[in-house]
């Protein structure tokens, strides 16, 4: 709208004005009249204003945007910043970006190093109580190799979100990266062992030679007398583990040798350099019934799978064996072997001194499993494993030493009864020996049962010794040595007899034997070419045999005539009639 076509309304100084206006001045000329228009907007020197207050207002939103998309600071205490760069290291949930580090600097104690980082604020819900950090780098442990990306791309620091609800700004960081993260399926287990083996965290857990967990974590059982494992072992394979689920050491080399050859029984490779767990289910009717096992379910880790795979004894009868011997070479756990089969082992090998006596015994503690007596047992057999005991008892049952591996000297107890044939004299003084000591012993239900004990083998071989060496010593060993010495000095001299005599053999008769034999040879020669058929000795004994042979026909003729003409010897020949 212009001035010129709208006056528009007029303010008061105007409406004033214009009364004065239309007023006649007598004195004034005839001037033309002007119109004062008044202008509507009027520039205000205020207005200037505006630009600081929107500059301001501007400011003060980016600040209030600024502080809204700010994340959260939190603190991470390591002990090392080796890798750490402020304003570079990243901080990082499965490979996204969720915050940097603003600064690093040392604790107060100088002990640790202060991580001050600054999460984005679409990240600030990862602040959990039970959040952990640890930093990315190259590694290389029982697990394997981890974080060679890092060679080029730069350390960074990891996260693993916890799901507490409770938020937290200061946390610790992890010396190296946990076994598990969090949102893992599969079920964790416990495990106890007296030995810890070679197990560390991150050890494997295999189920048929295939990895399917791992060791989390151990501690020392607060008796000091063992190790709690907790492993964790991934779905589906979790199903696997079931109350009678056996876990043993796959960390060794089981090498045996039986009448079907020798086996080498070996985990994964990786098992025997950094240690490892097997499990198995043994194979029956019994086990598919038996249900899974739940979460945190308690087992025990047995230190080989043979240990774990022999049968459970829940009956355990002490006993007691005193030997007069010398028992180096048994120890704890050595075997009690009743004609091949194993029915207890030693506990203890102790030392005391018999008062009454005065003298020394060594009795030995024993666990009899009286279960396998009767696992052993035919059919039909209601035996209970106390009278099996009592059974052995009264047929004579007795304990002997014997080596059970030449080269280590390992020793073994041998459990039999009595045989047709043996010392039983041997065997009664034994065995009255066992009932004075079980006499001796405090009445109780849990009172070990005393065996009697013969001396083992190696004790009857050296006493076998000792007795051969009585008898040698006996001997008189003197003369008999004079005696050998005597003929082995004949010997001496009929052996340079024997080699002057060869020698002048070689040197004298040897040339003339083979001149003898050069000459027999030669008269052989001829022999033969006399006999030869052409030879003249053929020729004569021809002419003989024929002149022979007609000397022969004259007689037979001689003989004819004589037989016609008897008297023809004394009247001459006559000739024929005619």
């Amino acid at each position: 709208m212009s001035e010129t076509e709208q006056p528009g309304p007029h303010s008061a100084a105007e409406a004033q004005a214009e009364p004065a206006a239309k007023m006649p001045s007598p004195a004034a000329p005839d001037l033309p009249a002007v119109t004062v228009r008044t202008r509507h907007w009027q520039w205000s020197p205020w207005i200037i204003w505006l630009i600081p207050v929107s500059a301001a207002v501007i400011a003060l939103w980016l600040v209030i945007h600024a502080a809204l998309d700010r994340g959260t600071i939190i603190t991470i205490a390591f002990k090392s910043a080796e890798g750490l760069e402020a304003g570079k290291t990243k901080i990082k949930f499965k490979d996204v970006d969720i915050g940097d580090v603003k600064s690093i600097t040392l604790s107060r104690d100088r002990t640790q190093v202060i991580v001050r980082a600054q999460l984005a604020k679409g990240a600030s819900n990862i602040a959990r109580d039970d959040t952990v950090f640890w930093v990315v780098k190259p590694r290389v442990g029982a697990g394997g190799i981890s974080g060679l990306s890092t060679l080029f791309s730069g350390s960074y620091i990891a996260a693993d979100i916890g799901k507490s609800e409770v938020e937290r700004e200061e946390f610790t960081g992890l010396d190296a990266p946990p076994p598990l993260t969090n949102g893992l399926a599969g079920r964790h287990f416990l495990l106890h062992s007296e030995q810890i083996g070679s197990l560390d965290v991150g050890a494997p857990l295999y189920y048929r030679r295939l990895q399917v967990g791992q060791v989390v974590s151990y501690e020392l059982d607060k008796n000091g007398r063992g190790f709690t494992f907790n492993v964790f072992v991934h779905a589906p394979y979790d199903q696997y583990v079931r109350q009678n689920t056996l876990f043993s050491h796959a960390s060794g080399v089981e090498l045996s040798l039986d009448a079907n050859g020798v086996k080498l029984q070996t985990e994964a490779l990786a098992a025997i350099l950094a240690g490892g767990i097997s499990f198995e289910t043994p194979n029956s009717e019994s086990s598919e019934a038996m249900p899974q096992a739940a979460a945190n379910t308690e087992f025990t880790l047995f230190a080989s799978r043979q240990k774990a795979l022999q049968r459970p004894d829940f009956v355990v009868k002490p006993g007691l064996l005193y030997f007069q011997e010398s028992v180096r070479g048994l120890q704890a756990g050595a075997p009690l072997d009743f004609r091949g089969i194993v029915i207890g082992d030693v506990k203890a090998v102790k030392l005391e001194y018999d008062k009454a006596g005065q003298s020394w015994r060594v009795p030995v503690e024993i666990n009899l499993y009286p279960q396998r007596l009767h696992s052993h047992l035919q059919a039909g057999a209601s035996l209970s494993s106390e009278e099996l005991l009592q059974q052995l008892q009264r047929a004579g049952l007795h304990a002997r030493l014997k080596t059970g591996n030449l080269l280590t000297g390992a020793l073994y107890v041998a459990l039999d009864v009595r045989q047709p044939g043996s010392d039983a004299a041997e065997l009664r003084n034994a065995e009255q020996e066992a009932r004075k000591i079980a006499a001796s012993l405090p009445k109780r239900s849990d009172a070990p049962l005393v065996i009697a004990t013969l001396p083992g083998g190696l004790e009857q071989l050296q006493a076998a010794f000792m007795r051969i060496a009585g008898k040698i010593e006996k001997l008189p060993l003197q003369e008999t040595t004079q005696d050998v010495r005597t003929a082995l000095a004949s010997l001496n001299s009929g052996l340079q007899s024997a080699d002057k005599l060869m020698r002048q053999l070689d040197k004298e008769v040897a040339p003339e034997a083979q001149k003898t034999l050069q000459q027999v040879r030669q008269s052989l020669g001829r022999l033969d070419h006399t006999l030869a058929e052409d030879g003249n000795l053929q020729l004569d004994l021809r002419d003989s045999l024929r002149e022979l042979k007609r000397a022969a026909q004259a007689l037979q003729q001689l003989a004819e005539q004589l037989e016609r003409r008897p008297d023809g010897v004394l009247r001459g020949k006559q000739e024929d009639k005619k």
